[in-house]
């Protein structure tokens, strides 16, 4: 690495760690900082991971992160009689039974961390309100299915805790802290920049590394960073039952494929 490169990763290091600090700071800015970094160093892992939590995991579901996987009871509103409710809890075995398995009182949060942060600045009464995806027709079945002239449900979704959420960024925050932290570790042994960003990824990056501190400034230092070349450039430590198949609305192959997909925001 030539120095004029050198000096960018270690200007762009520098930027993510008092980014990562500073509670103030947009995760999704420290995020697009973290992608310029990766290119920098030649971490293409850097470069992935923090384009999937920038732009969300919707074309990688199986690579999705445990920490985006959080509880949530399922809702429904509607009308019985003349009276109509809001947020009554289900379960999910109150579903048609092709949605059972695929609808749970968990939310995959697949979203990228920029619409996650907006979520929680538009939050209202402690919770975000998020439903699966073609729930509007998941409604209008199984309301066909119940064939009923005194009750019928309006919608389907869930209530997702605003801590939950927030707990997310928090993560992806707590993420990059230790990234800079483990850096320095990995630099003394590594044969490149790249290399030690690559190894301090994998640390802090995987599932395994469940992370409770939570950045604010004024809870750790913010560390000088100096370029000097072959020395480190870190100086401290680091979302009724109708059982009936589906016949006159929608194709079963069709929405229950649909569900599969990718969750849908319905606030």
């Amino acid at each position: 690495m030539n120095r004029r490169t050198n000096d960018r990763t270690n200007k762009l290091l520098r930027k993510v760690q008092a980014g990562a600090l500073d509670s103030s700071e947009p995760i999704s800015d420290i995020l697009r900082t973290c992608v310029a970094l990766g290119g920098a160093s030649g971490s293409r892992q850097l470069v992935r991971w923090a384009s999937a939590e920038l732009s969300g995991y919707a074309d990688s579901k199986d690579q999705l992160p445990s920490y985006r996987k959080v509880a949530a009871p399922l809702l429904i509103d509607g009308i019985t009689g003349w009276t109509q409710f809001q947020r009554r809890n289900i379960s999910p075995s109150d579903l048609p039974e092709f949605a059972r398995e695929h609808i749970r009182e968990e939310v995959s949060l697949t979203q990228g961390i920029g619409t996650l942060e907006s979520l929680i600045a538009q939050a209202k009464d402690g919770s975000i309100l998020l439903s699966p995806p073609r729930s509007a027709d998941l409604v209008k079945y199984w309301n066909n299915s119940i064939q009923s002239d005194t009750q019928e449900i309006h919608r389907l979704y869930w209530s997702i805790a605003l801590g939950e959420v927030q707990g997310v960024v928090h993560q992806v925050r707590n993420r990059l802290i230790a990234l800079i932290a483990e850096f320095e570790i990995e630099f003394e042994t590594s044969d490149s920049t790249g290399q030690a960003v690559d190894r301090a990824v994998q640390i802090t990056m995987g599932d395994s590394a469940n992370l409770s501190f939570v950045a604010s400034e004024g809870n750790m230092s913010k560390n000088k960073i100096e370029s000097i070349s072959g020395k480190n450039p870190l100086e401290a430590p680091k979302w009724s039952t109708a059982r009936t198949m589906w016949t006159a609305l929608v194709g079963l192959a069709g929405i229950a494929g649909a569900w599969f997909g990718y969750l849908a925001l319905d606030i």
